[in-house]
Parts: C-alpha cells; structure tokens; sequence
C-alpha cells in the first residue's frame, strides 16, 4: 500500500483528483459482487505484489489518508 501511496503522491493535484473519481466509480459499479474464492485471493495478492514491485518508487511521503483529506476540503 505504502508503494502505492508513493506513487499517487507523486502525481499532480489534478490527476489525483481524476484517480480518485475513477476509483469511486468503480467501487459504485462493482457492488456487492461474487465473492472471492480462496484460489481467486492467492491469483490476487500475486497480482498486487506485482503491481507494488512494479510501482514503487523507493520514497516516502504523505499516507493516503491525508491525501484523501486534503482532496476533500478542497471541495
């Protein structure tokens, strides 16, 4: 997560804005859904190991958590 944090940090306000907007759209969209079986979870955490590898940028920064804040009282 903190790799992902890193990586969203880096990206201008606006575009921040535009992931988080696309992100709420696809948590409205997928619902409830089917859950996750157990080989279907192990295919997933492969999948999100690969993604933070691949995008981590070996720096710290803000949490999300104050990003999404800021993003909020900017409203």
């Amino acid at each position: 997560m903190a790799e992902i944090e890193d990586a969203v940090i880096g990206l201008p306000i606006q575009e921040q804005r535009s992931l988080l907007a696309w992100l709420e759209m696809q948590l409205r969209s997928a619902g409830d859904g089917p859950s996750q079986t157990g080989s279907d979870r192990v295919l997933w955490l492969r999948e999100l190991a690969e993604l933070r590898r691949q995008m981590t940028t070996g720096h710290q920064g803000a949490e999300l958590q104050e990003i999404l804040d800021a993003l909020r009282g900017d409203r």
